[in-house]
């Protein structure tokens, strides 16, 4: 039989019975949990694509709104995740979103000669220095996420 609950819930007995004896996620569960990182991130791309094919010239102006998608996107579906009963909820939501938004994305036109040269090849060229490496936003972003998440398990614990 378990140990009843301490009754002042604000002393350390309390605490300590409440995060002793757990088991932990399996490893299927943190997959999952973490996948939904990489779905957030790839429909925050979908989205910025299919806006930005919708207005180019709206496109770079930043505004409160965008911070605010950027937050339902990265942090909302990250936090419900955590939870466990939210999870498969915010993976179909991620990937019906980037379908959605992908779908809004027009295909790259088709050359009749895929043989013929890039005509961006020059501009490439001039740009790209072979010493420097480029940092991969997605490896930041992935980052960033990664310790939120870690900040929001932390907190999970902490707090009921």
């Amino acid at each position: 039989m378990a140990d009843p609950a301490p009754s002042d819930r604000t002393s350390k007995a309390y605490k300590e019975w409440r995060v002793s004896g757990l088991a932990g996620g399996s490893m299927a569960e943190i997959h999952i949990v973490v996948s939904t990182v990489a779905l957030a991130y790839w429909c925050w791309k979908c989205k910025t694509a299919a806006d930005y094919h919708r207005s180019p010239a709206r496109f770079a102006a930043r505004s409160w709104r965008t911070l605010l998608q950027e937050c339902g996107v990265f942090l909302v579906p990250m936090f419900l995740a955590v939870t466990d009963r939210h999870l498969l909820t915010v993976i179909a939501a991620l990937l019906g979103m980037g379908v959605y938004y992908r779908w809004q994305v027009p295909d790259p036109p088709r050359r009749a000669d895929k043989w013929a040269p890039d005509p961006r090849a020059d501009e490439y060229a001039k740009s790209h220095v072979p010493e420097r490496t480029t940092p991969k936003a997605y490896l930041s972003i992935y980052r960033a996420e990664m310790m939120l998440l870690t900040c929001f398990c932390i907190l999970a614990v902490d707090f009921d």
